[in-house]
């Protein structure tokens, strides 16, 4: 099987689970993944037939696409800020809108600090690790550190920043315990993608978001969705400086009752940003 009837393969069988530009570039993955080729090396060695091991790799892969797991979970790669960082099940993948939160606070710094004092910088949830590891690497007067209540995810994350060569403190805690909150010291900028899709929502995710990325990293419970802003909040009264931000995303239907909520909390001076799509996605709020 050539390259060309490969790609053309992969999209047949994956057509019915995801939109056509889509299924072409999940093609494009899956041969590179198997081949090594990236896209302009497909275009250049289209006439490649597969070896017999790469296309054992090929029909695993495409059987496991069709069991709606992620590309990125079955290649462990996922692309962000520029930057290929390592995944599995135990983080969620990073989306674009993530960078879009990345960049706005790198845009906020350039205006506030332009000195290029240092900053410190704390990423609840950090999952991965994406946030802090993209904002040191184009920032390096940040100082970042993650906090999760995973272990699994805070091994991702440190795998991650070593590859991509830069320091983030890694803290394995429950920042939902206030009991805990003492062990951090007081930072200039919060930032978290926390957990907002209630419980009940559960049939409006795609199945390979439902089946594949980890549970307590994106859902609450439906008595309670604000319950990590409403931490958050709490956090900041004492463990962000004066005039510190905090970035944070949120549920499309839920902005404006986040941003009412930090209000109601004494914090005034609130923003409300869209992503790409023109959805609400993210808010600054200044302490």
């Amino acid at each position: 099987m050539t390259i060309p009837e490969s790609r053309k393969m992969i999209i047949n069988e994956i057509s019915g689970i995801y939109d056509p530009s889509e299924a072409v570039n999940i093609a494009v993955l899956v041969i590179e993944f198997i081949t090594g080729l990236n896209r302009s090396a497909q275009l250049a060695e289209r006439g490649k037939e597969l070896s017999p091991k790469e296309n054992d790799l090929l029909q695993d892969t495409v059987k496991r696409l069709r069991l709606y797991e992620p590309i990125q979970y079955i290649t462990s790669i996922s692309w962000f800020a520029g930057m290929q960082l390592q995944v599995n099940s135990a983080v969620l993948i990073p989306r674009p809108e993530t960078e879009e939160l990345v960049e706005w606070i790198l845009a906020s710094l350039e205006n506030t600090n332009p000195g290029d004092q240092q900053v410190a910088l704390l990423d609840i949830g950090t999952g991965s690790g994406c946030i802090p590891i993209a904002l040191k690497k184009r920032n390096p007067a940040v100082s970042v550190t993650g906090i999760d209540n995973s272990e699994k995810a805070l091994q991702v994350a440190k795998k991650n920043a070593a590859d991509q060569q830069v320091q983030v403190e890694l803290i394995h805690l429950d920042f939902l315990d206030e009991t805990v909150w003492d062990q951090l010291p007081v930072f200039d900028i919060l930032v978290s993608n926390p957990p907002y899709i209630p419980l009940q929502e559960r049939a409006t995710l795609h199945r390979n978001v439902l089946d594949h990325e980890p549970h307590n990293a994106l859902f609450v419970a439906d008595d309670n969705p604000l319950i990590f802003y409403q931490a958050i909040a709490a956090f900041a009264k004492k463990h962000l400086s004066e005039g510190g931000e905090i970035y944070l995303e949120i549920h499309e239907n839920t902005g404006k009752e986040v941003l009412q909520f930090f209000q109601s909390q004494g914090y005034q001076d609130r923003e409300l940003k869209k992503d790409m799509q023109g959805r609400d996605r993210m808010i600054r709020v200044l302490k």
